[in-house]
């Protein structure tokens, strides 16, 4: 065990190499006597047979000197088996009272019965090889290095674990504490505490500030005249390989294909996104790639990743998985932020419903909660952009509010990768270079300063604004969140010495926006949504005069000149709307009004009805239909029960013969 790198301290180390029987006596003889007489209890708790057994074989009779000495001699104690493992003789003895280490081993000196002093093996040696301030919490941990079975070991601990009653919990990872040595053990890593290295660590990732200034934190913490320091300590692989690796992995395989330099693009997003959050308030990216497993979407993820970590799914990576508890994901994303993150394979889930979860992670923070002391817990929170995949759609799978059709944009049945050749070597390539463009482009961003990126993306939101062919009320808040990532290109394309293709970029997003524009009205979705119900459920509806065969929900008539009309009962129409995945019945029918698809009074969103002449008046809903919803229902012809003389098929019956449909009852199709 060497020792050389501990700091030399007065009148605790020196290093000399001398005949230790030489040195004239230097030692304070009283303090050594006290600090002994300080530990007797610890010695006679031992048992005195016990003792001599476990001592007596290391037992060596030395000058009592207390500083450093260091001699050929020093390994002589040591056995043959330590000599056959991985240890180094050392020529230094390291000395803190009356503990000794020396090689692999503590001692203690004590006086024998002659008064001489000699040294008593303690223990295999342990000591604390660096202490580490935690600035995320202010708190401090010990790296413990450490001799067990012929090898040299390290562990990380909590300082507090140091304690008795702790200590002893370590013999699992092999250090040497049991319960009659920890008290002394615990004494000498006191004691050479105060010697230890010590450096600054984290293991909170992304934007944080510190002492008033504004720092990122990745394999290392980065700003401007920091004072100090700091490295992740954390369980991810943030870095590997070389810069220059990754970029000819991107020049080659990655531009010149719009969908990976959009995915490029996003993932160099993510501190712009979280930098802006910081001033703004401004939600979480979420992005979602659907469509089949042979379309590259897990390799768009490792090229959204790799500039900022390992593009993988295996411990360590950037890579999650969407299976898992919600807990468990927000344990996952917590405290990181401009960190791009991909969750991978939905499919996978469970989760019948996402609506919750993707309101959470957009939110980018947990739910609040108490804590058993009835006080608010601490909660957990995020900020950037997710890339999200799976074989199905998000949006399909959560309910149908236009807010959630704002926060999660998605894109389907994209070819992805070139080829498989190209997924391949983006693979190959970016396992074994990534983490270290975005740092590059981190301190870019801290260069530039928060106005001119404010001003590039405000610039960016005028040009999608006015890009876009169709609007709606939600399209200049999808031109702000696109504007976030043609920013993002722009500075990209300042930062390095390649670029990607800003134009396509922005075609690509105004594509998926066109496509999903008629999916954020709610009020023609709705529309088109009860259409499909009636003609599913068309035997829940008088028609024509014709009894429901099952529990009644409304009428279906036709009115001349005007298409369809079709009434709902207040609770029918209520349990098919959510059941639909809508949230409020009243939001919908004001939709639903607004586009003129609702027959209503006056100041209200129903209409008095009698759906049974026996009964009275009802307040129903009615939603005029065109006839395109006659057209829908199946041909079949009528069950014999209901066909009159006048009543023909209505495979048979052309529809715009008038006067034999108002004539017709309409079957019972279900």
């Amino acid at each position: 065990m060497n020792f050389d790198h501990l700091p030399a301290q007065k009148n605790r180390l020196r290093s000399q190499t001398v005949d230790p029987t030489k040195i004239d006596l230097d030692l304070d003889l009283t303090e050594l006597e006290d600090a002994t007489t300080d530990d007797d209890d610890i010695y006679l708790d031992l048992d005195e047979d016990e003792t001599e057994t476990s001592l007596e074989p290391s037992k060596a009779v030395v000058d009592p000197v207390v500083e450093l000495v260091t001699s050929d001699q020093t390994g002589q104690h040591l056995n043959k088996k330590k000599k056959q493992g991985n240890w180094k003789p050392s020529t230094t003895e390291y000395r803190y009272k009356q503990f000794v280490g020396r090689g692999t081993d503590l001692f203690i000196l004590k006086k024998d019965d002659s008064g001489k002093w000699v040294e008593e093996f303690l223990a295999d040696l342990v000591y604390i090889k660096e202490i580490q301030e935690n600035i995320d919490e202010q708190t401090f941990q010990f790296m413990l290095q450490y001799w067990y079975r012929y090898k040299w070991h390290e562990l990380t601990v909590k300082r507090s674990q140091l304690q008795l009653n702790e200590l002893t919990k370590l013999l699992d990872h092999g250090i040497d504490v049991p319960n009659y040595k920890a008290g002394q053990v615990a004494k000498f890593l006191s004691l050479q505490e105060k010697d230890a290295p010590i450096k600054q660590v984290h293991h909170k990732l992304g934007w944080a500030d510190h002492n008033g200034a504004l720092t990122y934190k990745h394999q290392e913490i980065i700003g401007s005249n920091l004072p100090y320091s700091s490295t992740y300590v954390g369980n991810l692989l943030l870095q590997n390989g070389t810069f220059e690796g990754w970029k000819q992995v991107v020049l080659h395989e990655v531009l010149g294909h719009i969908p990976l330099e959009f995915a490029l693009t996003c993932g160099f997003a993510s501190p712009v996104v979280a930098l802006i959050a910081r001033f703004i308030d401004l939600e979480v990216l979420l992005f979602h790639a659907y469509g089949d497993t042979s379309q590259g979407k897990t390799t768009a993820g490792r090229v959204f990743v790799s500039p900022f970590g390992l593009p993988s799914k295996r411990e360590g990576g950037l890579i999650l998985q969407w299976y898992g508890t919600k807990n468990g994901l927000v344990s996952q994303i917590a405290e990181k932020h401009g960190i791009p993150i991909v969750l991978d394979e939905a499919s996978m889930n469970r989760i019948k419903d996402f609506t919750d979860v993707l309101y959470l992670l957009a939110e980018g923070r947990e739910k609040a909660r108490m804590t058993k002391e009835i006080e608010e817990r601490k909660r957990a929170s995020w900020s950037g952009f997710f890339f999200s995949t799976a074989e199905h759609s998000l949006q399909q799978k959560s309910n149908q509010n236009s807010g959630l059709m704002v926060r999660l944009q998605e894109k389907g049945n994209v070819a992805w990768t070139r080829s498989a050749e190209n997924a391949n070597k983006i693979k190959e390539g970016l396992l074994q270079h990534y983490g270290h463009a975005g740092p590059i482009f981190v301190q870019f961003l801290l260069t530039k300063g928060k106005a001119v990126i404010l001003d590039v993306w405000k610039k960016w939101a005028k040009i999608c604004y006015s890009k876009m062919e169709h609007k709606d009320g939600l399209s200049d808040r999808m031109a702000d969140k696109f504007a976030l990532i043609l920013a993002t290109a722009e500075l990209m394309n300042e930062c390095f010495d390649f670029s990607v293709s800003i134009d396509g970029i922005l075609e690509f997003l105004l594509e998926m926006d066109q496509e999903n524009i008629e999916g954020r009205d709610l009020g023609e979705r709705t529309y088109q949504y009860l259409k499909q119900m009636v003609i599913q459920y068309q035997s829940h509806f008088i028609m024509d005069g014709v009894p429901a065969s099952r529990d009644c929900w409304g009428t279906i008539t036709r009115k001349l000149g005007k298409g369809v009309e079709v009434t709902f009962m207040k609770e029918s129409f209520k349990k098919l709307i959510h059941e639909g995945g809508f949230d409020d019945s009243s939001v919908v029918l004001g939709k639903l009004k607004a586009k003129g698809y609702l027959d209503h009074e006056a100041n209200k969103l129903t209409r008095k009805r009698k759906l049974d002449p026996d009964k009275p008046r009802l307040d129903v809903h009615i939603l005029m239909f065109d006839d395109s919803l006659l057209e829908m229902l199946k041909k079949e012809p009528l069950p014999s029960s209901f066909v009159t003389s006048k009543t023909k098929s209505v495979r048979n019956r052309p529809l715009d013969d008038r006067d034999d449909y108002e004539e017709a009852i309409l079957p019972d199709l279900d």
